[in-house]
């Protein structure tokens, strides 16, 4: 017995992986250049044990929510609700953190 999940991916959902895609290769560019820190201390701390295990940490962190938002959408308005919000929020909070840094 088969089990396929045929459903596309909200563009809300693509929004938040992306910025947090973004998020990821500019927080490792500012780490690497040596000129910054992690600000959340649940990925601080993943980050003392490696970089490997911060990505992982951020990649999961992020992904796993996500994907159980996605999965129950199409059960729970709730849940699109809930991704269209963070879509809209996380790019915010990301260019004020951004900002808030370089000023």
């Amino acid at each position: 017995m088969r089990c396929y999940i045929r459903m596309p991916l909200s563009c809300a959902a693509g929004v938040i992986l992306g910025a947090s895609t973004i998020d990821l290769l500019s927080t490792l560019a500012v780490l690497r250049a040596g000129i910054g820190i992690e600000a959340n201390p649940i990925l601080a701390a993943c980050l003392e044990l490696g970089m490997p295990i911060f990505v992982a940490a951020k990649v999961l962190l992020t992904a796993c929510p996500v994907l159980a938002l996605e999965l129950l959408r199409a059960r729970s308005a709730l849940a699109g609700w809930g991704l269209r919000f963070v879509a809209v929020a996380y790019p915010v909070i990301y260019l004020f953190g951004v900002l808030h840094v370089n000023s």
